[in-house]
């Protein structure tokens, strides 16, 4: 059931049966999800990393940003945002692993793959499987795994940066309304979206958004938002056009 065939299937937000028509929805994406990644860690249980990896791709940890430095490396890794071209290698990336193991293209669970049972060794099973997948991913890639990790968690997804829809925020009440203390858990699973985009999209619902003032635009202050937009995106004015 996609978005707007729940949304539709909700006349009132305050009815009982609205929670659990979404609670439902979750539990077939986790059902999904979960029967992916099994397949996933039974497939590639034994693998290990056979090629050649830069220095700071070899940390065994996703989930903490890599503080070491190798001033005498000769390649050092980008920090800026990860550009188009870079989003495309990761996909390409993706598409050759599930060619070489015969997997369903579910991309999506991958990023929605959680660490379910606190577990922190990285010698876990599902902790070896999950940062192999993350290394065949940044493979060719002037990042350390967990950049490209955190990046396919936060930008996988199709409404990933496109404007809520009706029957997002219609999902978002309802989940607020009956489920205050877990509803940004739910909604980030069921809309793919951050949390902090979740807390700042209802805090606009509740409160309205706020008057933008007027502003006069000169060739000074375009250029200088452009510049800022390069850097924070690490886009071309090129690749800015599409």
């Amino acid at each position: 059931m996609d978005l707007k065939k729940l949304a539709d299937e909700i006349d009132d937000i305050t009815d009982p049966t609205a929670i659990e028509k979404v609670l439902f929805h979750i539990y077939q994406i986790q059902e999904e999800d979960d029967e992916f990644m099994e397949l996933l860690i039974e497939t590639c249980k034994e693998e290990i990393v056979l090629w050649e990896q830069p220095w700071y791709q070899l940390s065994s940890c996703l989930t903490r940003k890599l503080q070491e430095t190798n001033e005498n490396a000769d390649e050092q890794y980008r920090t800026d945002a990860i550009s188009k071209k870079e989003d495309e290698k990761i996909k390409k990336n993706w598409r050759k692993f599930i060619k070489k193991y015969n997997l369903p293209d579910k991309f999506v669970s991958f990023a929605r793959w959680r660490n379910k049972h606190g577990c922190r060794n990285p010698n876990a099973q599902q902790e070896k499987v999950r940062r192999y997948v993350a290394a065949y991913l940044a493979r060719g890639l002037q990042r350390t795994i967990y950049q490209v990790y955190k990046y396919v968690m936060t930008h996988t997804g199709e409404n990933v940066k496109k404007q809520y829809t009706p029957e997002e925020e219609k999902i978002m009440k309802v989940c607020f309304y009956h489920k205050p203390e877990k509803a940004v858990t739910y909604l980030s699973a069921i809309l793919c979206r951050e949390p902090r985009g979740i807390y700042k999209r209802l805090a606009y619902i509740n409160n309205g958004k706020p008057p933008r003032k007027r502003m006069n635009w000169t060739l000074n202050l375009a250029t200088k938002f452009l510049t800022s937009l390069m850097k924070h995106t690490g886009l071309t004015v090129d690749e800015l056009k599409y």
